[in-house]
């Protein structure tokens, strides 16, 4: 028996190396991605630019954030889910809250280095002129991106500080709600708040988001565990085969509006650098299912019986593919859209994120007789309810567009 003991051992795979090797596959593909979708602008003469460090250190900043993010909850996943227990926390359990903490020490220090990236990158200026505690303190005030950067890093620092002190799963599973939403802020701030039907996208980003952490942070650990020859692996292992297979579907729904809300066409997923990466997420999404399908026929019964290698080594080698996924995620994030800038919107779809619905048709030739900025029809003429509710809802857009109460009267004068 010691004798298959270190023969087992000689042949898994070890741990520290296919982690490195994860992270390092997430931003090698992240930077031949954002290089070959045109994430990197050309430097023009006589046009200020931020220059090399922050073209290529914002993309590799973010995957960093997004790779400590999603241990960070697969950690607490784990603790809190995975791993059977009482109200007490016993002692596998407090090992693996470490992992969590130092994951969300490094998920703060990326955050920070992310939101200095993104003020480089908006104010096309090097790092070093840009790092103050002025411009960052107004960024962080005044702009969405840098209020939800800073949201983040506050996040995974109370994060950090839940996981060096608790001792109970009530604590960890609070721990747990607050990491995933963390990772949500940069959702309601970049490319999908911006989008023609920002409800769809940000929703559908918001859960691919926690769906992505739920599934790769779980595996991660998972592997972890059956690595580390856990008591409880196998259980683990058992309890998250459903779970991921719920996330594989959140995953692959929200994946699909995602791109329908920026794709204009279908022909645009084959012509297009954008399309193209859809097309490379799409392709790793099938085979990771596939894995997981293979996980939960033959190597989830192979790990209870004790065989070990048998689902480590498909683990290891699905952990590599969702690293070149992840680094294809944020490539896709500096990657333009086709037709990005093109669309000529007007000011109430910038405003509401879509178009103003349409005035309502007359009723038997009766006409509601515009008054101004009045909301009331005219006496003469008897018109329609949904006329008049109608003008209310425009008046009142215009209102809260304005900046101006809709209690006020209409001969009432803003003061200055």
């Amino acid at each position: 028996m010691a004798t298959e003991t270190t023969t087992e051992r000689r042949r898994l795979p070890r741990l520290p190396l296919v982690l490195a090797a994860s992270l390092g596959v997430a931003v090698a593909v992240t930077a031949v991605a954002v290089w070959a979708g045109g994430g990197t602008a050309v430097r023009v003469p006589g046009i200020p630019d931020a220059g090399a460090f922050t073209a290529w250190g914002l993309p590799v900043a973010r995957t960093v954030v997004d790779a400590s993010a999603v241990a960070t909850v697969g950690a607490l996943l784990l603790v809190a889910v995975l791993l059977p227990g009482g109200r007490k926390l016993g002692p596998a359990q407090l090992r693996y809250l470490t992992w969590a903490a130092v994951g969300a020490g490094l998920w703060a220090a990326a955050s920070v280095a992310t939101l200095l990236f993104t003020l480089s990158d908006l104010f096309a200026q090097p790092v070093g002129e840009v790092a103050s505690a002025a411009m960052v303190a107004d960024f962080v005030t005044t702009d969405a991106q840098g209020r939800s950067y800073a949201l983040m890093a506050a996040a995974a620092g109370v994060v950090a500080t839940l996981c060096a002190g608790i001792g109970t799963a009530w604590w960890a599973r609070l721990a747990l709600l607050v990491a995933l939403a963390g990772m949500l802020p940069p959702a309601f701030s970049g490319h999908s708040s911006a989008a023609g039907n920002h409800d769809a996208a940000v929703i559908s980003l918001a859960l691919h988001l926690m769906g992505v952490a739920v599934w790769v942070g779980g595996l991660v650990f998972v592997l972890v565990a059956v690595a580390r020859r856990e008591s409880d692996a196998a259980t683990a292992a058992r309890r998250f085969s459903p779970l991921a297979g719920w996330a594989l579907i959140a995953v692959a729904a929200s994946g699909i509006v995602n791109a329908a809300v920026r794709l204009p066409s279908v022909s645009d997923v084959f012509s297009s650098r954008y399309g193209l990466m859809v097309l490379a997420k799409t392709a790793a999404l099938a085979v990771l299912g596939g894995i997981g399908w293979w996980h939960r026929r033959r190597t989830l019964p192979a790990l209870n019986d004790g065989r070990r290698r048998a689902f480590v080594r498909p683990a290891a080698g699905e952990l590599l593919l969702m690293a070149a996924a992840m680094g294809l995620a944020v490539a896709l994030a500096r990657t333009p859209a086709p037709g990005a800038g093109d669309a000529e919107l007007s000011p109430a779809e910038e405003l509401l994120g879509f178009a103003m619905p349409p005035r309502s048709a007359t009723s038997r030739g009766r006409r509601c007789s515009p008054s101004g900025t009045s909301t009331r029809c005219s006496p003469s003429v008897r018109a329609p309810r949904r006329c008049c509710t109608w003008r209310a809802y425009g008046s009142c857009t215009r209102g809260a567009t304005s900046g101006r109460s809709g209690g006020r009267s209409r001969g009432s004068r803003v003061s200055r």
